[in-house]
């Protein structure tokens, strides 16, 4: 899976439940810089603890995103795709 795919399935979520970006942030610890530049894809490099934080905050598992209920399987998947990213 592609940070670009991540980001919309993300986005996605965040629109349907009617969610700001602020609102998100403040829930999830993340920046809202960071939240919009990663749904923007203009940066594509997010840290594993803030992704966990924002899927959280939307009130989704990491199979609802990764479409796996392994947490370890979902750490390996995202360290895979950051470092194809680096």
């Amino acid at each position: 899976m592609t940070s670009e795919k991540i980001a919309e399935i993300l986005l996605l979520e965040r629109t349907k439940q009617n969610m700001s970006i602020e609102t998100l942030s403040e829930k999830s610890g993340v920046s809202s810089g960071a939240i919009s530049m990663f749904e923007r894809q203009v940066r594509t490099n997010i840290g594993i603890d803030y992704l966990l934080a924002w899927i959280s905050a939307l009130g989704l598992t990491t199979s609802d995103v990764f479409g796996i209920s392994d947490s370890d399987e979902v750490i390996t998947k995202l360290d895979m795709i950051l470092d194809k990213l680096e």
